[in-house]
């Protein structure tokens, strides 16, 4: 990786869209089911870059 974008205005977004897959974010081994289970905190700073 050379470079990463900070996308933290658009985290609230990222995280609507996640969790409008409800399928993915109710099993337990896709990335969006082991983001729910975070603080609020720990995922806005996983989704804040890409």
């Amino acid at each position: 990786m050379t470079a990463t974008v900070d996308v933290s205005p658009w985290v609230d977004t990222r995280w609507a869209a996640i969790l409008a897959h409800r399928s993915q974010v109710e099993s337990q081994r896709p990335l969006p089911a082991l983001l729910s289970g975070l603080t609020a905190d720990a995922r806005h700073r996983i989704l804040a870059t890409e």
